[in-house]
């Protein structure tokens, strides 16, 4: 091979296939946002690297970047790191030749751009300046409500004389959150009862009665049931029972 290694252009090129040395420029009295990014930077770039070792160097950042020696080399980065401005992550050439990697940034955005300098997404920053959005993953809740078939509980049948009942089990992980307060939306239907018999439904969780209504000539049912905190376990089982005289 021949030639002489040239300087990053665009943001997606900063860092180079070997490194030995990192130089973070912060202000001499620096705060904890810019601390902290400084810290959060090193250690994402010692990481990149793996088993090759690169060594971190912290300096004071000087007045002015006509102050900032040039570049150390084709192995060595400068990066400077500042609480200010517009958050941005931009190449900005050094006086004395070669360029350094300036991040800007207020509390909420400069950890974006310390994180855009390692991550995948950088190889898309083909260009010299670029703008980090958050790079934090949102956070996925449990629903606040669900189905039984999405609890694993389908084909909820019964037969039987005299007494008919069907369980259905609510397991707290599958709704993935402790619960409280729970309702439940019972939906359903039965054999309606001849003229000469009557029936009564009932919805219990072990020891507790939740609900009992007298059967009705439609034969549906469709019905809130409210459990009670004292009758949730962390698998509680709900019993539908049909009596029939």
């Amino acid at each position: 091979y021949s030639g002489a290694p040239t300087d990053p252009a665009v943001v997606a090129d900063f860092l180079p296939p070997v490194l030995q040395q990192l130089v973070l420029y912060i202000p001499g009295d620096p705060t904890e946002t810019e601390s902290a990014a400084a810290l959060d930077l090193a250690g994402a770039v010692v990481a990149y690297y793996g088993a090759q070792p690169v060594r971190v160097d912290v300096r004071k950042l000087p007045d002015g970047l006509p102050l900032l020696p040039a570049s150390g080399g084709p192995f060595e980065r400068s990066v400077i790191i500042r609480e200010s401005g517009e958050p941005a992550t931009e190449l900005v050439p050094l006086p004395g030749g070669g360029s350094a990697l300036r991040l800007n940034g207020d509390d909420a955005t400069l950890q974006d751009q310390v994180r855009l300098v390692t991550s995948k997404v950088a190889a898309v920053a083909v260009d010299a300046r670029a703008i980090a959005g958050s790079m934090d993953r949102p956070p996925i809740l449990a629903p606040t409500s669900t189905t039984l078939r999405n609890l694993g509980q389908t084909n909820l049948v019964a037969t039987s004389s005299g007494r008919a009942e069907v369980a259905v089990g609510v397991d707290q992980s599958r709704l993935g959150r402790a619960s409280g307060s729970l309702r439940v939306n019972l939906q359903g239907s039965y054999t309606p009862l001849p003229e000469d018999r009557s029936g009564l439904l009932s919805v219990a969780a072990g020891e507790y009665t939740l609900d009992s209504w007298a059967a009705e000539p439609s034969g549906v049912i469709d019905r809130w049931i409210d459990v009670p905190d004292d009758a949730l376990r962390r698998v509680t089982t709900l019993t539908v029972a049909l009596d029939t005289t």
